[in-house]
C-alpha cells in the first residue's frame, strides 16, 4: 500500500487501532479527504470529482448547469 504510513500515522493522530478494519478504513479516508483538499490536481482527485459530476447531471438534472 502506497499510503500505508499515512494512514497509520492518521489512525494514531485519531486515537484508532490501525488493525481493526473500520478503524484503518476512517483514517483511510481522512487521508483520502486532505489529498483531495490539499493536491486537487492530482489525477485520482481530477477523475473523482468527473465522476461525481457526470453522476449528479445523470441523476439531478437541475445540477447539469452547475461547474
Amino acid at each position: 500500500m502506497l499510503n500505508a504510513d499515512k494512514v497509520r500515522n492518521a489512525a494514531t493522530r485519531l486515537k484508532r487501532d490501525f488493525n481493526k478494519l473500520a478503524d484503518r478504513r476512517l483514517a483511510a479516508e481522512e487521508v483520502l479527504a486532505y489529498m483531495a483538499q490539499e493536491m486537487p490536481t492530482l489525477g485520482w482527485v481530477k477523475n473523482a470529482v468527473a465522476a461525481v459530476r457526470s453522476w449528479m447531471r445523470k441523476h439531478i438534472p437541475s445540477s447539469a448547469r452547475c461547474n
